[in-house]
């Protein structure tokens, strides 16, 4: 219904089991595609039943692992989802595939309803939405970057500066390019989330 909150149930990445940072660099090691459409397959028969309006696969570093998603969602055409993609340049996800490709590979799932960009530093996200801008343009895009710092596996923390919130010409940016929902992923608290809603409204 119009209004009310819709709740979305989180499954990220292969990598961000592993507990080793490989959620943004991907391509994992002696991990074939079966056992990456097996991982996503279990992990969507286990809260197929339960009270969500739709699935977020999120994080997701290379085309390989989408493919998988791809495999795995096709089982469920009911269940909308959305996939977004971890990236590391204006360009490409972290993986280093085209984040355009990875739009049209989702564009080709029924159930899929959004793509977008997450945990990636907001000065890339103008250009990736740029990049992929003729790439299934009826597909809704959403984004929710991170700070902008940098995960250090080997000591484990985020690294650098980032900004405490995305300054409002970045944010209209994003939604003349197409962006219909906004949020936050890693170090963007409660405080930036509210001024990007607002920013994001006040934008339209």
């Amino acid at each position: 219904p119009a209004g009310r909150p819709l709740v979305a149930a989180s499954l990220g990445a292969y990598g961000a089991v592993l507990a080793d940072g490989s959620e943004f660099r991907g391509h994992y090691e002696n991990v074939s595609l079966e056992d990456l459409r097996k991982f996503h397959l279990d992990r969507i028969r286990a809260i197929e039943h339960s009270s969500f309006d739709i699935l977020a696969l999120e994080t997701i570093p290379d085309l390989y692992e989408a493919a998988a998603i791809a495999d795995a969602l096709r089982l469920y055409p009911d269940i909308p989802a959305w996939v977004s993609f971890s990236c590391n340049s204006d360009t490409t996800l972290c993986g280093g595939d085209l984040f355009c490709q990875a739009v049209d590979l989702m564009a080709s799932v029924p159930s899929v309803i959004a793509v977008g960009i997450n945990c990636t530093a907001p000065q890339h996200v103008a250009s990736l939405l740029s990049s992929a801008r003729t790439a299934a343009p009826e597909l809704p895009r959403i984004v929710y970057p991170n700070s902008g710092r940098t995960w250090c596996n080997e000591l484990r923390t985020w690294r650098d500066h980032g900004v405490a919130a995305f300054p409002p010409a970045l944010v209209a940016t994003w939604r003349e390019l197409g962006v219909c929902a906004v949020g936050g992923c890693c170090g963007m608290g409660p405080d930036a989330i509210k001024v990007l809603v607002q920013d994001f409204s006040s934008s339209s």
